[in-house]
């Protein structure tokens, strides 16, 4: 029924009606008045204002995966106990990894192509390595309180889940808002997966290859930070 599109708590529908407009706002200007003033006013080239869009796109991205350690930090003051930050962290985590997945843009235009390809493998870079931080800070958090095991239990569940996370992001176009947005929809499509993977092959693959990945990546990142310091200077 048409009622079950509201939620019974009337800050939400407020909250979810301001976005409304909020995005609706954003997208036409973004989409359609920015690149015609590039274009008409400022005399933009089209690879010009391509470019530009895309570093605005991609530097959104980035503050989005800057945000799981500005999570970590503030859960650092608060109580040692788990609270409403460190689940937003963890909500928030995928948007490290998904940068990678930015490298699926990356098209040979009419300009060099390798200024394409570094500054997509700068941003993805810049911010996988953030969310390996917040992770290792967590990680760190977790072994002081309950032990190695449980600290590495925890660096994996939360390297797989990022994984899936992306997968939501990607291919199913959600984001971390929508944990809280439209959490009945991401509920339905994660229930579906979990009931039915025989449907859902590429869910399973690409949520395998991609935390394989993250994990092994982790390992690496944290031995080196795990090395030996010397203490005297040759």
């Amino acid at each position: 029924k048409f009622r079950h599109l509201f939620s019974p708590n009337r800050a939400v529908n407020l909250l979810a009606l301001a976005r409304l407009f909020l995005f609706g706002a954003r997208d036409v200007w973004f989409v359609i008045a920015l690149p015609v003033f590039l274009s008409s006013v400022l005399g933009w080239a089209y690879w010009q204002s391509g470019g530009f869009m895309a570093l605005w796109v991609i530097g959104y991205g980035m503050v989005q995966a800057a945000s799981p350690v500005v999570m970590r930090r503030r859960n650092d003051h608060r109580s040692s106990q788990p609270d409403g930050v460190s689940a937003t962290w963890l909500i928030f985590l995928p948007n490290a990894p998904y940068v990678l997945t930015d490298l699926m843009h990356f098209r040979v235009r009419n300009v060099p192509y390798w200024y394409d390809l570094l500054m997509l493998v700068s941003f993805a870079w810049t911010g996988t390595i953030a969310g390996y931080l917040s992770l290792y800070l967590m990680h760190q958090r977790v072994t002081e309180r309950m032990g190695a095991a449980a600290g590495w239990v925890f660096a994996i569940v939360a390297l797989g889940l990022s994984s899936f996370g992306v997968y939501l992001g990607r291919f199913l176009r959600f984001n971390s808002w929508d944990v809280v947005m439209n959490p009945d929809e991401i509920a339905r499509d994660v229930l579906s997966r979990i009931l039915n993977p025989l449907d859902h092959g590429r869910t399973y693959v690409f949520t395998l290859l991609l935390g394989l990945f993250l994990i092994g990546a982790y390992l690496t990142l944290y031995a080196f930070a795990r090395l030996p310091r010397e203490t005297h200077v040759k």
